[in-house]
């Protein structure tokens, strides 16, 4: 009996999306509307605050260096 052709490997690199994340730009926003209209619960809250905070950490910190090295340098003067 013949072998079935197999199927292609995706490229390396790539990877196909999982079916359990949702999309994170209609997720984003879908919770930040829910949250504004008063439709999420404390708990709903929570979790995209944390969510938000943990993707921001880096550029917040690098803001808050750059805020703090002006002044510093501003109170030199």
């Amino acid at each position: 009996m013949a072998e079935a052709p197999q199927k292609p490997s995706p490229p390396s690199g790539t990877s196909k999306p999982s079916v359990e994340s949702p999309d994170q730009t209609y997720y984003t926003w879908s919770t930040f509307f829910n949250i504004l209209l008063g439709q999420a619960g404390d708990e709903e809250i929570n979790k995209y605050l944390n969510v938000r905070d943990t993707l921001n950490e880096e550029s917040d910190c690098k803001r808050c260096e750059k805020w703090r090295d002006w002044a510093f340098q501003s109170s030199m003067l």
